[in-house]
């Protein structure tokens, strides 16, 4: 041990003093006078910490720090990267006035634009004819330097190209390259601009230049997967302040599941992975030269600007392996920093000369030792790697340099069919072509890639054809020399049968698919469209070029940015439930735009099959359609019904009111007849009758309203009635409102009562009046003709038909609201203020529209006005309805038999015909009245009965009255009538009918008529 202690320190202590010999300076060096120092000012961009601004430095010191001449360097930071706007250059121009007004400068170099620009504008107030060196120009033009002495410099270009072909090389699965320029400048744009086409060729190009970084990281993150990022922008504003470039590529690759790229060194090792790289400090080192041949003596002049600085390949070693990329795939003249050093190479010269006595020394006994080690554990290995590899799957073979078989393992045997005393010391040659063996086939590929990977038709011992997968690579002694080659052989037929079973299957689904009568599509896991069935380009128009990707169909098929926002999330929300509870998405519903432009609502179908998925599209529109429609119409029924059951409600009333009125108006006339004319007795029943008679023309309107108050039609020309009411309503409508018309001459007749028409158009230019009243407006009012026939009945499904006059009247006031529209043809229902409508005028023109067999439509749009339209049927020939207008005077009397079951209305009719001088008998009973009418049928000159009674109605009694004398007048009165009506009644024989309430001028008028025709 001694000995061996001794040998190692007379090794050792030579060792050391020859490295302390080897690092010690040469004495004999010339030692010389330092001559004057130079006084170099630098003017940098930006501020003293900021990496791009320190590796310039650096760059600029390590050149005049290698010069003889020492050099004394003044730094001025603008920091024009916190600090903006002209105050501010302003002051600092004065400042350095100051500063530098007894200060002899020899040089200036300038960092970046900003500092060159600030030193430009400033040079003759601040160093005049001092020489000028730029570093780090952008966007540099000769034109710049015109007019300009005394200045040369190094300009800074980009290799955009460059590092977007390394990036996308480096990362083979990208889809999108997405530029990353915050605030868009326009010098930064153009270098996206100048891009050769076959990038939008290879893959989507997307471009950032959104200036607040919360919206940045938000079109990040909707990008989805496969993407690289390139930033090409310093700075992005945050609450205003700008980030520095650092922070931001810091920021952006936080966390972020794609690579980085940028083009400049100052980020590597803060998140990029690398690029084609401008160096801060090589830009530095070339101005400085500049600077240093000038303080030479070489003019300035002849110095020309260095514009192709070379940039470099560099990345960041914790990057790469992160993203999985192999160093070798990388430039031969890459630089990659950030890797892992070892303790060797970090000490290199210490670790020589202390250990190189020891390693000289223990050399040969361990060289001994470690033989003899390796040779035991190769024999173990030998032994032991030959039973592992009999127990593999597959056939294990090696053969040697001369290409013959040495081992044959594995399920060699089971697959070839031939033992191992069959094949060893044989060439391995089982393929069935004899021209080229599979030794030759493996020699070829490992040659061209230093390994083989194929697939090889081979014949077993028995004569039959087996698919053999080979994997060969070359085997080496421990020496690194090549013995042989080693191969692993599989049997692939249950392989290749799955695989064309597998094929078959995908043939047969995807024929399926293409001939299935439904439109479907199939997406990938990008939510890219693989493929679309001709079902669904026939509906649709996409074919699978149009909409091959998934933003292509996103903004095809969803046009409006709103929508599709709603419709993605839709999707997104249905997906993640999908996921969560591994069942069938659930039915989608969206609105689909065409190709041709036009919208289909469809419901969708997802159906997910392993790493894609099945789209069903249903086009549902025409559904949509009908049940929409199927809804007006239910609506409509509904509405009719509603009219109809208060219509009998009217109905039923009016007779006991009716009742009613005529015993008020009869009491009040019989009154008046007894007092002294123009008494106040009298004014007062002129009232108590005024509002009878209201009263009574109410009950009218009512029964109008429900289709129970015959009025006489006449032949009409629309036209002309509607120019009368425009010039007698022009006057009424305030200066504030301006009315349009527009009359067809040429609408023909329709048959309806003018009375009515003309109170249809009264109340529907009224309600736009009060519509209209606040602001003012527009009245327009137009008169047409249109016909309905199959082509157009889907716009008019309530008309049969036919010929229709329609009247429009459209005004600008404020609408109508959604939850009013359905009950404005509600009797009594308004929105006018108390006084201003009492709800019946709309009812009551739905009602006389609804008896002359038209429609009325309105449509309304609330604050922007509402359309009213009437449909009248237009008469194909004119009808002369005849109006005989009889004298209003009683002119004959009579004996008259009474009969209604009110009594009070029969005692003051009793009452009425006294007074009007004629003889009456009275009851209250139909089957009183017909005994008495049996046994006397010559003792009345004429009936008067009413409709409604128990026991037997006015019509049977009149019935029975006429067997026994056919040739008596009878009136048959009611208040109302849903069954009978002047033809009806005349049918059965009955001279006249009337409603109630019946006055004396109506009484004396009835009479006189049928007992003078009697």
């Amino acid at each position: 041990m001694n000995f061996f202690l001794r040998s190692i320190l007379h090794f050792f202590y030579p060792c050391l003093l020859i490295a302390l010999l080897w690092a010690t300076p040469s004495f004999a060096a010339e030692i010389q006078k330092e001559p004057d120092s130079r006084q170099v000012l630098i003017v940098q961009s930006g501020y003293e910490g900021y990496p791009w601004t320190d590796s310039q430095n650096k760059g600029i010191q390590d050149v005049f720090s290698a010069a003889p001449q020492p050099t004394d360097f003044f730094f001025e930071y603008i920091d024009t990267k916190r600090n903006h706007g002209k105050a501010y250059l302003k002051n600092l121009q004065k400042f350095w006035e100051i500063k530098y007004r007894n200060q002899q400068i020899d040089l200036i170099i300038t960092c970046d634009n900003q500092a060159y620009e600030f030193i430009i504008k400033n040079r003759i107030s601040l160093f005049q004819n001092i020489p000028l060196v730029f570093a780090g120009m952008n966007k540099f033009k000769p034109a710049m330097l015109r007019g300009k002495r005394l200045v040369t410099g190094v300009t800074e270009e980009n290799d955009l190209e460059a590092t977007i072909d390394i990036a996308l090389r480096l990362h083979p699965k990208t889809k999108k390259l997405v530029f990353i320029i915050p605030g868009a400048q326009p010098y930064r744009l153009q270098w996206f601009k100048d891009l050769p086409v076959r990038y939008r060729e290879e893959v989507e190009q997307i471009i950032i230049t959104a200036r607040e970084l919360d919206e940045i990281d938000r079109e990040l993150d909707s990008l989805g997967p496969n993407l690289v990022a390139i930033l090409l922008n310093s700075v992005v504003v945050r609450d205003g302040i700008y980030m520095s470039f650092e922070k931001f590529v810091i920021h952006l690759a936080t966390n972020r599941p794609f690579p980085l790229y940028t083009l400049w060194d100052n980020t590597l090792g803060q998140g990029i992975v690398g690029g084609k790289l401008i160096r801060g400090e090589l830009q530095g080192r070339k101005a400085a030269e500049l600077a240093l041949k000038i303080l030479r003596g070489i003019p300035v002049a002849e110095l020309p600007i260095l514009e192709k600085i070379p940039n470099q390949y560099m990345f960041d070693w914790h990057q790469l392996q992160r993203f999985n990329i192999d160093i070798s795939d990388l430039p031969a003249e890459a630089v990659v920093v950030n890797r892992p050093i070892s303790f060797y190479a970090q000490n290199k010269r210490l670790v020589q000369v202390t250990l190189s006595g020891i390693f000289l020394l223990l050399l040969l006994v361990i060289s001994l030792a470690t033989a003899v080690i390796n040779l035991k554990k190769a024999q173990k290995k030998v032994f032991l790697s030959d039973d592992i590899l009999e127990q593999m799957p597959e056939a294990i073979v090696l053969t040697g340099m001369d290409g013959n078989i040495e081992k044959w393992l594995g399920r060699a045997e089971e697959i070839f069919g031939y033992s191992e005393s069959d094949c060893l010391g044989r060439a391995l040659a089982f393929n069935q072509s004899s021209e080229l063996n599979i030794t030759e086939q493996i020699e070829a590929g490992i040659e061209k890639s230093s390994r083989f990977l194929g697939e090889i038709a081979c014949l077993r011992k028995d004569g039959t054809s087996v698919p053999i997968e080979v994997t060969s690579t070359r085997a080496f002694s421990r020496s690194g020399i090549a013995v042989g080659t080693i191969s692993i052989l599989q049997d692939i037929s249950e392989r290749r049968e799955a695989k064309e079973s597998l094929r078959a299957s995908e043939d047969r689904f995807r024929k399926m698919i293409a001939k299935s009568p439904m439109p479907t599509m199939l997406t990938n896991q990008n939510y890219d469209i693989a493929f679309v069935n001709d079902k669904f380009t026939e509906l649709f128009g996409y074919r699978l070029e149009d909409i091959e990707t998934g933003r292509k169909w996103w903004k095809s098929a969803y046009p409006d940015a709103n929508y599709r926002r709603r419709a993605e999330e839709g999707w997104r929300v249905a997906i993640k439930k999908m996921l969560a509870g591994d069942a069938d998405m659930a039915r989608q519903e969206w609105d689909l735009t065409v190709k041709d432009g036009s919208v289909r609502r469809c419901e969708f179908y997802m159906v997910p099959i392993e790493d894609l998925s099945l789209v069903i599209v249903n086009d549902i529109s025409q559904r949509v359609r009908e049940a929409s429609e199927k809804n007006k119409l239910e609506l409509r029924l509904r509405q009719a019904q509603k009219m109809e059951a208060i219509g009998a409600l009217a109905g039923g009333i009016a007779h006991d009111f009716n009742n009613i009125l005529a015993v008020i108006l009869g009491y009040a006339e019989l009154a008046k007849d007894e007092i002294p004319a123009n008494s106040i007795i009298g004014e007062d029943l002129d009232q108590v009758i005024e509002g009878g008679n209201r009263a009574k023309e109410l009950v009218k309107q009512i029964l109008a309203f429900s289709r129970q108050e015959k009025v006489k039609r006449l032949p009409l020309q629309v036209q002309v009635l509607l120019k009368e009411t425009m010039r007698m309503l022009r006057p009424s409508l305030p200066s504030t409102i301006e009315i349009q018309t527009e009359i067809d001459p040429l609408c023909g007749f329709v048959l309806a009562d003018p009375t009515q028409v003309h109170q249809i158009i009264m109340n529907l230019c009224t309600n736009a009046n009060h519509a209209m009243e606040k602001s003012g407006g527009r009245l327009d009012i137009e008169l047409k003709r249109i016909s309905v026939d199959e082509g157009n009945r889907h716009k008019y499904s309530s008309l049969v038909p036919g010929d229709y006059v329609v009247l429009v009247v459209a005004d600008t006031g404020e609408g109508i609201a959604p939850h009013n529209i359905g009950k404005i043809f509600e009797p009594y229902f308004t929105t006018k203020e108390i006084g201003k409508g009492t709800g019946m005028g709309l009812a009551t023109i739905h009602g006389i529209i609804r008896e002359y067999g038209g429609i009325i439509d309105v449509a309304s749009d609330p604050e922007h006005g509402s359309v009213f339209s009437v449909f009248f049927p237009v008469i194909t020939t004119e009808k002369v309805v005849a109006d005989t207008v009889a004298q209003d005077s009683p002119q004959d009397r009579g004996r008259i038999l009474l009969v209604d079951d009110e009594k009070l209305l029969l005692t003051v009719i009793q009452k009425v015909l006294a007074r009007l001088d004629y003889r009456v008998t009275t009851k209250s009973s139909s089957l009183e009245a017909l005994t008495i009418f049996k046994e006397s049928p010559d003792a009345f000159d004429a009936i008067i009965t009413d409709q409604t009674m128990p026991d037997m109605v006015g019509s049977d009694l009149a019935q029975e009255i006429l067997k026994i004398r056919a040739d008596i007048p009878i009136i048959l009165c009611t208040g109302y009538s849903d069954q009978f009506d002047a033809d009806r009644v005349h049918s059965l024989g009955i001279r006249e009918f009337a409603l109630k309430p019946l006055t004396k001028g109506t009484l004396a008028h009835l009479l006189s008529r049928v007992l003078g025709d009697y």
